[in-house]
């Protein structure tokens, strides 16, 4: 499966990563090449005496990529360590539920559904998130939704609360979807 699309963070500043890090390999080499030049004019002591700029960069490296898991195990955002996610890995396959649900809606007909259902439902000629919910549309709703789209959560609560009250036949009910139909049927 695959963490929804607002729930990755940095994606587009990972493709800089690998450049990066050439660069600064690049600029690390240069700059101990200089380093060393110099380091040698100024001072004549023995070898063992001062620290082989290898070990001083290792050091360095070593330093950086442990704080880097320090910090990723803490905040739990690296893939062995992630538990921000764990709800969207462990939801039951339903796309072929929302389907079947949906091919009892005429094809003709307009289906409000919920943000994250609207992909599955792709085929359907007249499609609607529950933003735009007109009288006539046939309305699903998913009881454990992972995403509300442009529609906070606090309205799409609201709307979801409203619908029994608001005149709609409800046509299904399986515990998790309710597919409720248009107004004045």
């Amino acid at each position: 499966r695959q963490i929804p699309q607002h729930q990755i963070g940095l994606q587009y500043g990972l493709l800089l990563i690998v450049p990066a890090v050439v660069a600064s390999s690049l600029g690390a080499r240069r700059a101990l090449a200089w380093w060393s030049i110099r380091h040698r004019r100024r001072t004549r002591t023995s070898r063992s005496a001062r620290l082989a700029p290898s070990v001083a960069i290792a050091a360095c490296v070593g330093l950086v990529v442990c704080l880097a898991v320090w910090t990723a195990f803490a905040g739990g955002s690296v893939p062995p360590f992630s538990s921000a996610g764990s709800r969207f890995w462990n939801r039951p396959a339903a796309i072929e539920t929302v389907r079947a649900i949906a091919a009892g809606v005429p094809a003709d007909a307009p289906l409000a559904v919920d943000w994250g259902m609207a992909s599955a439902l792709a085929s359907r000629p007249h499609i609607e998130v529950l933003r735009n919910l007109t009288d006539d549309a046939w309305v699903l709703i998913d009881g454990d939704p992972y995403v509300s789209g442009s529609f906070s959560w606090a309205d799409r609560t609201s709307l979801v609360l409203s619908l029994p009250g608001s005149g709609r036949p409800l046509l299904h009910d399986d515990g998790r979807f309710t597919l409720w139909g248009p107004l004045g049927d």
